[in-house]
């Protein structure tokens, strides 16, 4: 098990707005849907005179929805986009974990579970709790045994984090739904990770 705070560096780069200049701000889907572009505002319609300016690659997650699973990978065509002090960001370390295994564990239902764990507050103020989301952990295998295990797998961002299907990858087939729990370990190579979204597109090993 390694913890989050191993495999993520808070990203800090904080910009004044220019108020007449063009900038894109990114929203975070629920249940595991990724991240898009919000829109493109003037800095003067902007409601604060800084935000964070992110890059491709970085882990980014909704304090506000992360409990909901509002969170992802920024996407190259959201490079240089600026987001507000509710959506930390954070730089992957890619010596350890694929980015794109990264995506995969993101999408699951424990993965969710696991930032419910971390927010705390009243009913409608449940707010991410960073340093209790960065001590959670997670099975991860060392990275050249991942880059070995997963490098054939694909895996669909649309898919559905909450269903029940699971791949074995030795059988090539989906297990019937409600028949394993989510949380079920497919065989032994599989220990460390539990699979619940169906694989179309592939894993990205840089």
């Amino acid at each position: 098990m390694v913890p989050l705070g191993d495999l993520l560096t808070k990203h800090e780069d904080w910009i004044s707005l220019d108020p007449d200049t063009d900038y894109r701000q990114i929203t975070a889907r629920l249940w595991g849907k990724g991240l898009v572009l919000r829109g493109t505002l003037k800095g003067a319609d902007i409601a604060a005179s800084s935000q964070n300016r992110v890059r491709a690659g970085q882990f980014l997650i909704s304090k506000i929805d992360a409990r909901h699973g509002a969170f992802g990978l920024v996407p190259e065509d959201l490079d240089g986009s600026v987001v507000s002090a509710d959506f930390p960001t954070f730089d992957v370390h890619t010596d350890h974990v694929l980015p794109g295994l990264l995506r995969w564990i993101s999408k699951t239902s424990w993965f969710i579970a696991l930032c419910r764990k971390a927010s705390e507050g009243s009913t409608n103020r449940v707010r991410l709790k960073e340093s209790r989301f960065l001590s959670q952990e997670i099975p991860l295998p060392p990275l050249h045994e991942a880059i070995h295990r997963y490098r054939g797998f694909r895996l669909d961002r649309n898919c559905d984090p909450i269903g029940d299907r699971v791949f074995d990858d030795v059988t090539g087939v989906f297990l019937a739904p409600h028949t394993q729990t989510q949380m079920a370990v497919v065989d032994e190579r599989h220990s460390s990770i539990a699979m619940s979204c169906q694989i179309h597109d592939t894993l990205d090993v840089i």
